[in-house]
């Protein structure tokens, strides 16, 4: 039942695909799309009639930790265009702590069950924030 999703940031309408080998793999800064590949079990039903897929959940991951879950975003079951289900939404890369190199993995799950199939991480992406502050300024006569 697990079926791999391929999962590709979206950054202002542009696809961004893998980096070449020979260079260091490229971070997407500030996207505000998500887009994938549905699960090959999209409009497939169960035996007893209930469609396979019930929604669509969007895991966000420390680029570091992949067994740290920092957010779940509950994508409802988007209908595809084309062979893609591309998701807007900006509030929710604005939440995420800045200046950290994040992966995303999206699970294709069967509520009544509580199975699922997972994608693989995405590239790396991350929300832009300002610099940290320095240490406390001293003033001296």
């Amino acid at each position: 039942m697990r079926k791999s999703l391929w999962v590709v940031l979206v950054l202002t309408g542009l696809l961004i695909g893998a980096a070449p080998v020979a260079h260091a793999q490229a971070v997407m800064l500030n996207p505000t799309m998500l887009s994938f590949t549905p699960s090959p079990d999209h409009n497939a039903t169960g035996l007893d009639g209930t469609p396979l897929v019930s929604r669509y959940e969007a895991r966000v991951y420390s680029q570091g930790d992949l067994g740290l879950l920092l957010v779940a975003l509950d994508l409802g079951k988007p209908t595809p265009v084309g062979n893609t289900i591309t998701v807007v939404n900006a509030a929710w890369f604005l939440g995420l702590t800045p200046n950290v190199k994040l992966v995303i993995k999206v699970a294709a799950i069967n509520t009544p069950t509580l199975k699922e199939g997972v994608s693989v991480a995405s590239d790396p992406f991350g929300v832009q924030g300002p610099p940290q502050a320095g240490g406390k300024p001293a003033t001296a006569k």
